[in-house]
């Protein structure tokens, strides 16, 4: 059976239209139904999981739902009232056709109670692991339909042990719960911040390829990196640093468990690197992982007789780049690709190829670096640089 998995919006729509029923006062049914014609009939299948946790297709749940409607109505004769959407559905799911194995659940709000508890870590108030599993499937069933990104991004505090060892277990579960905290008021609406387990967390970022993650993830470190100094725990101003690893759905895997492994070995491959800052994962098998280039990037060419100009990169990649400049260069030439301004990133390279473009008056450039770039240090230059002060490792 395909699901079709809708959007986070979508949900939130939907339970919006749920938690507005009450007796006497109107059914969703009209708001479901132009949500349905609107969004598909993955809607119906959404609605019948929320509330009786069961998958059905569009049209098995619409006709599950069509059913509880005539069930609702017969319920409103013999009473003399509406007895509202909610308890028309417990009754219809435990007495008439029994597939709902929580009876006591009636009201929106408190199956939204109890699948918030179900999901939610107690200790960061994100949500659990049981709970990314799940979300991180649907939206990796969504970026293959749609043909998008998905993201994952681990993420490890670094030297905790020592944190716990030293200042006691409960002084870290506050470490943990501050971090937490961070982290929901740093990742966007979309994204699905989780505690994994432990000191590592995760983040589900949908429609989100490597540059926007690896923003969203730099944004996180700078934050865990500098709440401790504005926000002591018991009058302790400690130093916590966090690494991170990422993933992308589905160049580097169409299932959760490959593509939170892959995130695993990016996050570790930062740890062995020197801690508090954040790696990509790549595959030494796959050479072109490409990665978006924002017009902010600044990039020069050093290159006889011309000597160091500066030039449009296009995009780029481990092995090399593509970039638009006024210079003349010529095909096996020997060049400098120089990214960054301050302590810039120096790459020998040699030209390969060249393209007039007549309109813009410019040529197209691509250039393969003499030595593979290591993807740290491509990303920390096409993202926001880490101050000076933030490059320390965890003490």
């Amino acid at each position: 059976m395909d699901l079709v998995p809708l959007s986070p919006q979508v949900s939130k729509q939907i339970e919006s239209v749920l938690a507005g029923d009450s007796p006497d006062g109107g059914t969703p049914w009209a708001a479901l139904r132009a949500l349905a014609s609107t969004h598909g009939s993955g809607v119906y299948s959404e609605v019948v999981e929320r509330l009786v946790h069961i998958e059905l297709g569009g049209e098995a749940a619409a006709s599950f739902l069509d059913r509880i409607a005539v069930h609702q109505a017969d319920l409103a004769a013999g009473l003399g009232r509406d007895p509202g959407f909610m308890i028309a559905v417990a009754d219809f799911s435990t007495n008439i056709e029994p597939v709902l194995k929580n009876p006591a659940v009636v009201e929106t709000e408190f199956l939204r109670r109890i699948e918030r508890s179900a999901v939610t870590d107690s200790l960061t108030s994100l949500f659990n692991r049981r709970y990314l599993d799940r979300a991180l499937r649907i939206e990796m069933r969504r970026s293959e339909r749609y043909r998008r990104d998905t993201s994952l991004l681990m993420l490890d505090l670094d030297r905790f042990k020592e944190i716990n060892d030293r200042r006691g277990h409960r002084f870290g579960d506050r470490v943990l719960t501050t971090v937490g905290s961070v982290m929901a008021r740093a990742v966007r609406e979309a994204d699905v911040a989780c505690r994994f387990g432990g000191e590592e967390f995760a983040v589900i970022l949908p429609e989100t390829d490597r540059l926007g993650a690896l923003t969203v993830a730099e944004r996180i470190r700078q934050a865990v990196f500098t709440c401790f100094d504005r926000h002591p725990i018991e009058g302790q101003k400690i130093r916590v640093t966090v690494s991170g690893g990422i993933a992308v759905s589905p160049a580097d895997g169409s299932d959760v468990e490959t593509l939170t492994e892959h995130a695993d070995q990016a996050l570790y491959r930062a740890k062995s690197l020197g801690r508090n800052q954040i790696s990509i994962y790549f595959d030494e098998k796959r050479r072109s992982t490409r990665y978006p280039v924002r017009p902010r990037t600044l990039a020069r060419v050093a290159a006889k007789p011309a000597g160091t100009q500066r030039v449009r990169p296009v995009n780029l990649s481990l092995d090399g780049a593509l970039f638009a400049t006024e210079i003349f260069l010529a095909p096996s030439q020997t060049v400098e690709f120089i990214l960054g301004q301050r302590d810039p990133l120096v790459m020998p390279a040699t030209v390969v190829r060249v393209e007039e473009d007549d309109r813009a008056r410019t040529r197209n450039v691509a250039v393969r670096f003499l030595c593979r770039m290591a993807p740290e240090a491509l990303s920390h230059h096409i993202v926001t640089r880490r101050r000076n002060t933030q490059r320390g490792q965890s003490r």
